[in-house]
C-alpha cells in the first residue's frame, strides 16, 4: 500500500503515511460527520499536492512547488469527490486532471 499521503481536517485530526484504506475510511467519517463547515485535506508527503475538500462538494486541487497553486471546482456528490481522490491517490495526474475538469462549468481559479 501506499503510504505517501497524509490527512488533517478541520475538527483536529491529523494522520501521517495513511494507506487507501485509511483515506478511505476518513472520507466515510467526513461524509457523515453533522459539521455542515467540515474541511479535508489529503496531501502527498513530498509536499507538491493536496486535495482541500468541503463539505459542500467544493474541491480545491492545491499543487506547485511553493504550494501556491489552486484550482477548483464543485463536485456533484459525495461519490464524485471519492472518485477524485481514489484517482489522486494513484498518483495519475493525467487521469486526475481530467476527470477533475470534466463536464465542469463551475471552475474558478484562485491564485
Amino acid at each position: 500500500m501506499n503510504t505517501g499521503f497524509w490527512i488533517e481536517t478541520n475538527w483536529g485530526e491529523s494522520h501521517d503515511n495513511v494507506n487507501k484504506n485509511e483515506i478511505t475510511s476518513m472520507l466515510l467519517i467526513f461524509f457523515k460527520i453533522e459539521m455542515p463547515n467540515a474541511v479535508l485535506w489529503i496531501g502527498d508527503n513530498d509536499g507538491m499536492r493536496a486535495l482541500e475538500i468541503h463539505k459542500n462538494f467544493n474541491v480545491h486541487y492545491i499543487s506547485g512547488e511553493n504550494m501556491d497553486q489552486r484550482k477548483s471546482i464543485s463536485a456533484q456528490s459525495a461519490e464524485h469527490c471519492s472518485n477524485l481522490v481514489n484517482i489522486f491517490i494513484k498518483s495519475d495526474f493525467m487521469l486526475f486532471i481530467n476527470e477533475f475538469y470534466a463536464g465542469h462549468s463551475q471552475i474558478f481559479h484562485l491564485n
